[in-house]
């Protein structure tokens, strides 16, 4: 399995790179594990 293309990862870079907000990755990342 490639853990370096894992969603939370994903969203850690964009985190980083300022893309995104940090609420939204977070609401995400909450979802990924509900579903």
């Amino acid at each position: 399995k490639k853990y370096d293309t894992h969603p939370a990862i994903i969203i850690g870079r964009l985190h980083h790179k300022k893309i995104l907000p940090y609420t939204f990755g977070r609401r995400f990342i909450e979802s990924i594990k509900l579903s």
